[in-house]
């Protein structure tokens, strides 16, 4: 039994993981974000500055790359936002919520965990 015992954590930990992005998609709320400000970081793309005001009326701001806001987005533009709405502070450009599996970069990591896991558990 304690041999499958770190295929089991792995596993565990993968599907926890996972499932905070599957929560944001399940029970997000989408408002209309504005692009506050855009700042340049480094040799890297831009960096946009989207605040949003969440049900409980307080605004919120949250920074998004330059892949995860549609083309042409300046100061003063309109994004949709998704943010939980039992942590509001969690939010996200709708663009990215609803993004397939494989253009959504951080859900790799425990897929491929969840994966190795499988596998740690059937050689053991």
């Amino acid at each position: 039994m304690l041999k499958f015992l770190p295929a089991l954590l792995l596993f565990t930990g993968s599907g926890l993981f996972y499932d905070r992005g599957r929560l944001l998609r399940r029970r997000g709320v989408t408002v209309a974000a504005r692009c506050i400000d855009r700042r340049w970081q480094g040799q890297g793309g831009p960096t946009y500055v989207l605040g949003y005001t969440a049900q409980d009326g307080r605004e919120r701001v949250i920074d998004a790359g330059e892949k995860e806001v549609p083309p042409g987005i300046r100061a003063g533009s309109e994004v949709l936002v998704c943010y939980d709405p039992v942590s509001p502070e969690r939010a996200e450009p709708l663009q990215v919520t609803e993004a397939p599996l494989w253009r959504r970069g951080y859900e790799w990591i425990p897929a491929s965990m969840g994966v190795g896991a499988v596998l740690l558990a059937l050689i053991a």
